[in-house]
């Protein structure tokens, strides 16, 4: 499977953008969802539906930039400095 991401249709879910620039820098191909996000629940965006199954989503930003580097090590750079963790 690849990776699924969710995010809210007009771009104004600050995790959310994260996430999309994670992606694009490491060069991971992923399928970007568009949603309508009503924002009364602002722990549901971003998720990641990841090709395993396991999702993550809303407050896990620091996981899910940490998964990130874990699960593509090789493509893009580093997303954290050589001695910094999430």
């Amino acid at each position: 499977g690849q990776l699924v991401l969710r995010v809210d249709r007009n771009h104004w879910c600050p995790n959310c953008e994260r996430v999309l620039l994670a992606l694009e820098i490491k060069k991971v191909k992923y399928t970007k969802v568009l949603v309508d996000d009503d924002y009364t629940n602002p722990n549901t965006l971003p998720q990641v539906i990841w090709p395993d199954g396991t999702v993550h989503q809303g407050t896990d930003i620091y996981d899910i930039l940490e998964k990130i580097q874990i699960e593509y090590p090789k493509t893009g750079p580093d997303l954290y400095k050589q001695g910094i963790s999430a």
